[in-house]
């Protein structure tokens, strides 16, 4: 089997279900941006220097595939098909954030995003993350991508406390805004 196809040598693409739409149609603008955001983590769950944080990181990239797979389908009946984020899953994302706010300084001022670079990866992963939930709400209708729209909000706020968990795990006092 050969990986190209040359059917979007034109500028289109299928969703799951055949259906061919242009590359800059919102739902593949959604679901690119989701894949973005799984290469950074991807790349962020690389280090050595948090190979104790990788399960957790591996499970967050399979749940990213879910999202995107929800938005990459053609209708709500191909949807229903696939694998869904449920609210134990956004239920998962909010237990981590507590536990991990519970061993860091209390807010006062903005961080900086910065110090050790496995930290600095998780606040671009954090920033690419805002990007995908911009773009799934911009594709959301009021029946559905509910759960997906709470997932990547709560994957956010992970990634900001995960980063700075990072930057005290590697001794890296955080930078704060003067």
């Amino acid at each position: 089997m050969k990986i190209y196809t040359k059917s979007g040598d034109a500028g289109t693409t299928s969703l799951i279900g055949g259906t061919r739409v242009s590359k800059d149609d919102i739902r593949v603008e959604t679901y690119g941006t989701i894949d973005e955001l799984n290469s950074w983590i991807g790349l962020l769950g690389s280090m050595e220097t948090i190979a104790q944080h990788q399960t957790l990181l591996t499970h967050i990239q399979q749940n990213l595939f879910t999202v995107g797979g929800q938005f990459a389908a053609e209708n709500k009946e191909i949807q229903q098909r696939l694998p869904k984020i449920s609210a134990a899953d956004v239920s998962d994302l909010e237990t981590q954030i507590d536990s991990i706010t519970a061993q860091l300084p209390q807010l006062k001022k903005f961080v900086i995003p910065g110090g050790s670079i496995a930290s600095s990866y998780a606040s671009v992963a954090r920033t690419v993350c805002r990007r995908a939930e911009r773009c799934a709400v911009r594709n959301h209708s009021e029946d559905e991508h509910h759960l997906e729209l709470s997932y990547l909000n709560r994957l956010s706020d992970f990634l900001f406390v995960f980063s700075r968990l990072l930057n005290i795990e590697e001794g890296i006092p955080e930078r704060i805004l003067e």
